[in-house]
């Protein structure tokens, strides 16, 4: 199905040396944005074409030199007349042009919360009087690269042991380890949740309008595809209604795939899949409190007012951008700071909640849905 509509989107590309190139249309791209709930990272591949010499240039990085230089990537995505969502923002890992044909195609591939994964060892004693919650924001303290933390408001409300404890490792192993879940990384953002429970934003709805084929069940797991999602968020409720009416009600979900073309020609296909699961239990809307990260370190710089543009046809060198949004000079991977982070549920959605430390749990009326359906059950024939 393609949906010819034109899709307004935004690249953000910083280096270690602080300077941010910003891609926007007519410029013609195309990314493939996997997100999910696991521990392992999120993956982005990103294509980017008909960029003039300077630009290519410096777009460039060997994925096994300079391990430690941070080159952030967002982008940001979404419809005319609405504001963009944050559909990535991570490391890119590696970028190289090559010549196709008569045309220049730029390949970026970048990572979600890899510095996370790979470093943040701890060694750290702590009292008796520590709660659960609190542990798990100590621990983030030493996660690289983290922009903010959302932890269930569960782990605040267990009482201390009273006993002092130890811990050494890894932080995400640790905090696996004291929380009982699995933590995972989202947008630069450490999430630790219950699995019953969903982010305090609004319930996105799918309609049958909105499906591409039929969604395919296995056992609780629920795999959509729909028209290009972007304000979706993983761990976001989902409300389905589809003409199978045995699937229809409220999932989770924990999984998500962008797969989008934009041109200077038409808007493109894109679409967004959607893996969904729906437990045996009402999900729990929470405002999860935030953690102290480790937090970027800004500078001040001189801004270039020239963004980094292209005709559909004609290669044109531009002046990147030097900016203050990310990074530092001094140390590209990051400085830790003790300050709040936030997390980023989608830039777009004015709606969308921010945590707040003292709201607790709220579940939405679902007086009206249907019983959870038996997915053990023979697929029908549609």
């Amino acid at each position: 199905m393609t949906v010819n509509l034109q899709r307004p989107y935004s690249i953000q590309i910083t280096t270690p040396e602080v300077v941010t190139i910003l891609i926007n249309p007519p410029i013609s791209v195309s990314f493939r944005i996997q997100r999910n709930t696991l521990s392992s990272t999120n993956e982005t591949r990103l294509t980017i074409y008909k960029l003039g010499e300077s630009l290519r240039n410096q777009i460039a990085r060997d994925r096994y030199t300079n391990l430690n230089d941070y080159w952030q990537l967002i982008i940001k995505g979404g419809y005319e007349n609405t504001s963009l969502s944050t559909l990535f923002q991570g490391n890119i890992v590696e970028a190289a042009s090559v010549r196709e044909g008569t045309e220049w195609v730029t390949n970026i591939d970048a990572s979600d919360g890899i510095y996370a994964l790979q470093s943040g060892n701890v060694s750290m004693t702590l009292d008796g009087n520590t709660s659960t919650g609190g542990i798990i924001k100590m621990l983030a303290q030493n996660l690289t690269g983290m922009v903010g933390a959302a932890i269930s408001p569960k782990f605040d409300e267990e009482k201390p042991t009273g006993r002092g404890t130890t811990l050494e490792g890894n932080a995400l192993d640790l905090i696996e380890e004291v929380s009982g879940v699995t933590p995972y990384i989202d947008n630069e953002t450490l999430y630790v949740l219950m699995s019953d429970e969903v982010l305090a934003a609004t319930t996105h709805v799918i309609e049958s309008e909105h499906l591409i084929g039929t969604p395919r069940i296995q056992k609780t797991q629920l795999s959509a595809t729909v028209i290009f999602s972007p304000e979706v968020q993983v761990k976001q409720e989902v409300s389905l209604t589809s003409q199978v009416t045995r699937l229809n009600g409220f999932y989770q979900i924990q999984g998500l795939v962008h797969d989008v073309e934009i041109s200077s020609g038409n808007g493109g296909k894109a679409t967004t899949t959607l893996d969904l699961y729906r437990g045996d239990v009402l999900f729990k809307k929470v405002a999860a409190t935030s953690g102290p990260t480790a937090k970027v370190e800004t500078k001040v710089d001189t801004e270039v007012e020239t963004e980094a543009l292209a005709t559909p046809d004609t290669e044109v060198p531009a002046t990147p951008q030097t900016d203050s949004g990310v990074g530092s000079k001094t140390n590209p991977i990051r400085k830790q700071e003790d300050n709040l982070g936030t997390p980023n549920q989608g830039d777009s959605q004015a709606d969308r909640t921010q945590a707040d430390p003292t709201q607790g749990y709220s579940q939405v009326d679902r007086d009206s849905v249907n019983s959870n359906p038996t997915f053990d059950d023979p697929e029908p024939d549609y």
